[in-house]
C-alpha cells in the first residue's frame, strides 16, 4: 500500500473543508432561501448574498487557496437545483458568477 504523502494530506483536508462549507452554504440557500421565498420576504436574493460572502471568507481563511471560493460556489450551485421552492436556474447563475468574481478578485496582479 502506498504512503500518503504531504501533499496528499493537504489536499484531502482541503477537500474537506471545501465539503463541508459546501454542505452548510447548501443547506442554507435551500432551506432558509425556500423558506424566506416562500413568505415572500423582500431582498431575499441579497440576504443570501451576504451570506455566500461570508462562506467565501471563511473558507479562503482556512484553506488559504484563492480558487475554494470557485469551488465552493459552483458545488453549491450544483445543490440548489434540488430546491424544492423558489427559482432555480437565476440563482444558480448568480451563485456561481459571485463565486468566479470572489477568486478573481483575489488573484494579485
Amino acid at each position: 500500500m502506498k504512503k500518503p504523502t504531504q501533499g496528499s494530506k493537504a489536499n484531502d483536508k482541503q477537500d474537506t473543508l471545501i465539503a463541508i462549507h459546501t454542505a452548510g452554504m447548501s443547506l442554507i440557500e435551500i432551506a432558509f432561501g425556500s423558506l424566506l421565498h416562500t413568505l415572500h420576504i423582500p431582498m431575499t436574493g441579497q440576504i443570501l448574498n451576504l451570506i455566500q460572502i461570508g462562506f467565501m471568507t471563511s473558507i479562503v481563511r482556512e484553506s488559504r487557496d484563492i480558487n475554494s471560493p470557485l469551488y465552493l460556489s459552483c458545488s453549491t450551485a450544483v445543490l440548489k437545483s434540488l430546491s424544492p421552492a423558489g427559482k432555480k436556474l437565476t440563482p444558480m447563475i448568480a451563485i456561481t458568477c459571485q463565486g468566479y468574481l470572489y477568486t478573481l478578485s483575489l488573484i494579485h496582479i
